[in-house]
């Protein structure tokens, strides 16, 4: 290691009261960079302040503990209060993603949800582990957790929308085609296939676990008020629409809790039928819009086949 670098340990506080040891480097003294001489080794020690980001879903104080230096820079000692805090938050999402396991736990939901114990079984990682990482990524605002509208013992982690705006995502993944799947068919699914196809060029098509026998008015209401229609198609069964090398997209709990070995990414989007309201059917569209918009620019077309 060069001597311009020294070791030494950091902790962040889990949500509950507990902490993580993790070892990095930083410069030591003589680079540039602020801090305190530990008179006991030859390390430099930065202080950890914590970051307060309000309750959440529970009621419980998110607080999470950032790696901080005495400030010396004019510039930041002339910020107001407010852009130091938004300094410190955005210091803080960068520390909590500084670990491999939680990179990895948000490149898997920049596509898609998945519930903790998929989480565990995708990352080969006891069950307290994957809580600990989530916890971290939930006490800075990256994840929330939704409760599944099927099995309503499980829950979904999902992406908070703009948390990772300042933040590198993950490579594109080649597909040949998107299938949208809810159970009926007749509304989420139909919804997302035609935003996708606005999208991008990569093709979409939509299918059901249990397909209605027409697409829901309120749905195709909802597309038009966007600009979009729906008229001209119906709910197809899964086994008429699925082919080999389709990237299957649930839009549903229930046909995501069915079909989740065959199922790549899952979206936990709230059934509009159930409420019937066009708030309703407004809302998952605008979630439709957003997820759509997210994994648009990481999904193109396979290369072409180069004959010999």
């Amino acid at each position: 290691m060069p001597a311009a670098f020294a070791m030494f340990t950091w902790q962040m506080a889990r949500k509950h009261g507990g902490f993580a040891m993790q070892t990095v480097h930083l410069p030591s003294k003589g680079t540039g960079v602020a801090g305190r001489d530990d008179p006991t080794t030859s390390a430099m020690v930065l202080d950890m302040a914590p970051v307060h980001f309000g309750p959440d879903a529970h009621g419980r104080s998110n607080v999470a503990h950032i790696l901080t230096m005495p400030v010396t820079s004019a510039k930041i000692e002339s910020m107001s209060t407010e852009q130091v805090a938004e300094l410190e938050i955005r210091v803080a999402v960068h520390a909590a993603l500084a670990d491999p396991a939680r990179l990895t736990i948000v490149d898997t939901l920049t596509v898609g949800d998945i519930s903790p114990s998929e989480l565990s079984a995708l990352l080969c990682m006891p069950s307290n582990l994957v809580s600990h990482h989530v916890n971290v990524l939930e006490a800075v605002g990256i994840v929330a957790r939704t409760p599944s509208e099927g099995d309503r013992r499980r829950t979904y982690l999902r992406l908070v929308p703009g948390s990772l705006r300042d933040v590198a995502t993950r490579p594109p993944r080649r597909a040949p085609r998107l299938l949208f799947i809810c159970t009926a068919n007749s509304a989420r699914s139909h919804l997302a296939a035609a935003l996708w196809r606005g999208a991008s060029p990569v093709p979409a098509a939509s299918a059901g676990t249990r397909p209605a026998h027409q697409i829901d008015p309120r749905a195709i209401a909802a597309a038009e008020r966007h600009g979009l229609s729906l008229r001209r198609l119906r709910p197809r069964a899964i086994d008429d629409v699925h082919i080999d090398g389709d990237v299957v997209v649930t839009v549903c709990d229930r046909a995501h809790e069915e079909l989740a070995p065959l199922a790549d990414i899952h979206w936990s989007v709230p059934d509009p039928v159930e409420i019937g309201s066009d708030a309703a059917f407004d809302r998952a569209f605008d979630d439709l819009t957003r997820r759509v918009g997210d994994l648009a620019p990481l999904v193109t077309k396979p290369r072409p086949e180069v004959r010999k």
